[in-house]
């Protein structure tokens, strides 16, 4: 098995945070640049600290989504 604690898909044109979900040990996430405008699908990325959104058309942000502890 492979885990996976950082992912950076930053400039990549993304409009869904979408397919991430079974990344459970995900600790860093980045996710600049992109045409995001919704976060959502994060609430099984429970070890999730640090989370980087810049740079995208967020409006909307899912109401189960743990994103309390993250900075």
């Amino acid at each position: 098995m492979i885990i996976c604690r950082i992912l950076d898909l930053s400039f990549n044109r993304l409009r869904k945070i979408q397919n991430i979900e079974h990344l459970v040990k995900l600790r860093k996430l980045y996710l600049c640049d992109n045409k995001i405008s919704k976060i959502e699908n994060l609430s099984t990325l429970t070890e999730l600290v640090s989370l980087e959104l810049g740079a995208n058309r967020i409006r909307v942000r899912e109401s189960s989504s743990p994103l309390a502890s993250v900075h």
